[in-house]
């Protein structure tokens, strides 16, 4: 990771805090360096990491807020560096509330190949009270290497959906997901899914209590 793209990510993030958002930025770091002698010689070793953040409100129902992580690790002859920038929308009202999160990572190691790795997130909760709870996410991400030809080229997606009630002495629950992830290099690619649902209901015999459910649940899985 060359240091102009951390600068100019920190510079980024700066003018956003302070210009476009009128928002505080907080910064920190860490540094540790050791050194050690054995029979077989001596070594040493370097380890700092730097984060920054900043959170703006945009109205009373929507708040945005961004991230930025960098590492790097030196040893005598190596260095590896990690660098992670993150946008955040969340979105709250007395009926949804969505969260929306993306990412993207950038490695490089002297003694290996850059790895470049995205991600992108999606949450939708009901935020309702009388009516049943509802649940939907979404997510997919990819990762892969600078060589040609490529060691590393995989990819994944994800969804998923539940839904839960109670009314009274009954209350239900279902569950849906699927997900696929594919490795271009081998040529793979697998696919899973399933269900799960579930009823309950008590009531009062007898000045006992009897207790019914009733409980589903589906999978499988498809690879190539």
């Amino acid at each position: 990771v060359a240091r102009r793209e951390v600068v100019g990510c920190l510079a980024l993030l700066a003018w956003w805090a302070g210009g476009a958002l009128a928002s505080p930025l907080g910064l920190s770091g860490d540094w540790y360096y050791r050194t050690w002698s054995t029979p077989e010689g001596t070594g040493w070793s370097f380890h700092h990491t730097y984060s920054a953040d900043c959170a703006h409100d945009l109205t009373e129902m929507m708040r945005l807020s961004g991230t930025l992580r960098y590492a790097e690790d030196q040893t005598e002859g190596r260095t590896h560096q990690h660098l992670a920038p993150t946008l955040t929308l969340d979105v709250r009202n007395d009926l949804f509330c969505l969260n929306a999160s993306g990412t993207t990572t950038r490695e490089r190691d002297s003694e290996g190949p850059d790895i470049t790795s995205s991600s992108l997130d999606l949450s939708l909760t009901s935020a309702w009270q009388r009516w049943p709870a509802l649940r939907v996410s979404y997510g997919r991400s990819s990762s892969h290497d600078d060589q040609h030809p490529r060691g590393l080229d995989q990819e994944s997606n994800y969804a998923n959906a539940s839904l839960s009630f109670s009314l009274g002495p009954a209350g239900g629950y279902y569950n849906w997901r699927r997900s696929e992830d594919e490795d271009k290099v081998s040529g793979s690619r697998t696919t899973t899914w399933g269900q799960l649902g579930r009823l309950e209901a008590t009531c009062s015999l007898w000045n006992d209590r009897l207790s019914c459910l009733l409980y589903t649940s589906d999978a499988a899985d498809d690879g190539e």
